[in-house]
């Protein structure tokens, strides 16, 4: 699911401007890694795939907000 999410995301990214909006991504993975790696629920194949297609999604707006915060500080 990253690795997909990751390949539309730097198609979408590189055609509008990145906004940090789209961190928003990371969050469902990290909420579930957490309650997964803390027991508190069992995931399943179909929610470890959308939150990592959103989380893969996010990347390249992060990395092209990055380059361009970078580039514009110096």
């Amino acid at each position: 699911g990253i690795v997909i999410g990751a390949a539309a995301g730097f198609v979408l990214a590189s055609l509008i401007q990145p906004n940090l909006i789209f961190v928003l991504g990371f969050i469902p993975l990290i909420i579930d890694g957490t309650t997964q790696y803390y027991g508190l629920r069992t995931s399943n194949n179909t929610l470890r795939f959308v939150t990592g297609l959103l989380c893969g999604f996010s990347i390249p707006f992060v990395v092209f907000k990055t380059e361009s915060v970078i580039l514009n500080y110096f």
